[in-house]
């Protein structure tokens, strides 16, 4: 597969794959005064008497959010289902859609696939883009190669589109252009980048798989800090 067929199949999934995941709108709401003493039977009987309407045309997610909780619903058919609830007193999950900090850096162990395997350190550092659905980052990669003792640097330019998942997870999917140099050996290579973030107070821990020419793949465990509250 050449660098345009890749690049036009990752930008067809960045744009068109959020649009199914999120063809069933996210009804927002503020939870009532005296929503945590209600037991389980009386909130679904609020849901369904208030918000059904909302649902006619098909199922709905509703969210009820609190100073320091929150809780997700599935209305369907009239019936309203539990999905999720997190609170800040106990996890305090950061979301992926309210993560902290435009700037971030990140640090992970990364293994590599194809003709020439190898392993290595991963560094990047980045910004967040348009209310935090996309993000830009800088990266450069040390590695070793496996059958001898001869090493490798790279660096890259990736830009990624953010889809939360729940209000503490998400995945990503996006292009890298990566610049290698092996002892003046220099060679570029385009790539489409995919991953899930699992978000924490301040950061996330991040699994990211990569494939890119002529068979070229790799994956990358890592930790995100997110700078600058």
């Amino acid at each position: 597969m050449n660098k345009r067929k890749i690049f036009r199949a990752i930008l067809a999934g960045i744009f068109f794959f959020p649009a199914l995941s999120y063809s069933s709108d996210i009804i927002s709401k503020p939870a009532p005064e005296n929503w945590l003493e209600m037991k389980k039977a009386e909130k679904i009987s609020e849901l369904e008497k208030n918000y059904a309407a909302e649902a006619s045309s098909g199922a709905r997610i509703i969210r009820i959010s609190g100073g320091h909780y929150g809780e997700l619903w599935k209305l369907s058919g009239g019936k309203a289902a539990a999905l999720e609830t997190w609170s800040l007193a106990e996890i305090n999950p950061v979301s992926g859609a309210a993560r902290a900090g435009k700037w971030f850096a990140s640090f992970g162990v990364r293994r590599m696939g194809g003709d020439y395997p190898n392993n290595g350190l991963n560094l990047r550092l980045g910004t967040m883009l348009y209310k935090n659905k996309y993000d830009l980052s800088l990266s450069w990669d040390y590695n070793r190669y496996s059958d001898s003792d001869s090493a490798s640097k790279t660096l890259g330019l990736s830009v990624r589109r953010l889809m939360p998942l729940t209000p503490h997870t998400g995945c990503n999917l996006g292009v890298k252009i990566s610049r290698s140099d092996y002892y003046g050996d220099a060679s570029t290579d385009l790539s489409g980048v995919a991953g899930l973030n699992f978000y924490l107070p301040g950061g996330s821990f991040d699994i990211s798989y990569d494939m890119g020419e002529e068979g070229r793949w790799g994956v990358t465990l890592g930790y995100t800090v997110f700078i600058g509250r």
